[in-house]
């Protein structure tokens, strides 16, 4: 869906600009959120992170959507690094 890399800075695959974002974006701390979320988008979301020297760093986070609600956040925290993905209406 989004990458980030101090070469490149922000990229979001061209097939999602309009659903996916930034809201926070650097090699310590990366959020993305999803907007106008549908039951199309239910499922489980990988999230990658390729470092130097650990490797890659892998979490996942699921959605479920409901109906209309409040935008909500969910932290995901791997080996002491804090992944923040949000849904926003």
């Amino acid at each position: 869906l989004a990458s980030y890399t101090t070469r490149y800075g922000k990229r979001v695959n061209p097939a999602f600009k309009d659903k996916v974002g930034f809201a926070d974006a650097g090699l310590q701390n990366s959020s993305i959120f999803i907007r106008n979320v549908t039951e199309e988008d239910e499922g489980c979301y990988l999230c990658l992170f390729n470092t130097d020297h650990e490797g890659a760093v892998i979490g996942n986070t699921c959605l479920q959507v409901y109906g209309k609600n409040q935008p909500t956040s969910h932290k995901v925290q791997i080996l002491q690094k804090k992944l923040n993905f949000s849904k926003a209406e």
